[in-house]
């Protein structure tokens, strides 16, 4: 028997899967961590092309196994570019418009219930921007918090939960217009400040949006 028989017969039985085998665990890992490191909507494309030219070249090269080694090569480079495009973005060697509004900051107002009475008798947020309340109801009495136009208003511009404690929650409000509120506890209105809302003002720390 021929070597070359004795290679086709003996050896590239076992050669073909075992190669395949590795090509997809490296597939696999190179994709994993491109789709990582790219933007959501990036790596769905990166993802969906990539299966879609390997499928291609597969098919096409089941269809015509005698075409060649050209034939292969050439729909092998064309199945792997999305695969070299999303490594370019994960390296940074290709940048992506960020999403409008990513990397902004949100103001977070902390405000403390305790004892019938809130901690803080004057709240500062910032004009127009919306911002989050960290409301922490010490007690085991029932507590929300409401910005109001006015004391005695009946247009609430925001109304919270009420919550009986000890909990703490954190609530998203609208943008509010530059000016100065009220704010109370509905079920205990004795309870209530001042808010002012002014251009980059705070009473709170802020952290990245989207991280509550």
């Amino acid at each position: 028997m021929s070597d070359d028989k004795m290679r086709d017969r003996l050896i590239l039985p076992i050669l073909i899967p075992v190669g395949a085998l590795a090509f997809v665990l490296f597939l696999a890992l190179v994709m994993s961590q491109i789709l990582l490191n790219v933007p959501a909507e990036i790596a769905t494309s990166v993802a969906i092309m990539t299966a879609i030219n390997l499928l291609v070249a597969f098919s096409v090269m089941a269809a015509k196994p005698s075409a060649g080694k050209p034939l292969a090569m050439f729909l092998g480079i064309i199945a792997v570019v999305p695969l070299v495009l999303g490594g370019a973005a994960a390296a940074g060697v290709v940048s992506f418009p960020e999403e409008e509004g990513h990397g902004e900051e949100i103001v977070k107002v902390d405000l403390v219930a305790d004892n019938l009475a809130f901690e803080q008798t004057e709240l500062s947020i910032p004009a127009d921007k919306e911002f989050i309340i960290a409301f922490d109801n010490k007690e085991a009495q029932p507590h929300n918090v409401s910005i109001l136009e006015a004391a005695g208003s009946t247009n609430a511009l925001f109304r919270g939960a009420i919550i009986t404690g000890p909990k703490e929650v954190e609530e998203k409000v609208d943008p509010i217009a530059a000016g100065e509120y009220y704010f109370q506890c509905d079920v205990h209105p004795t309870m209530n400040g001042k808010v002012i809302a002014a251009e980059g003002e705070s009473s709170g720390g802020e952290v990245p949006a989207g991280e509550h």
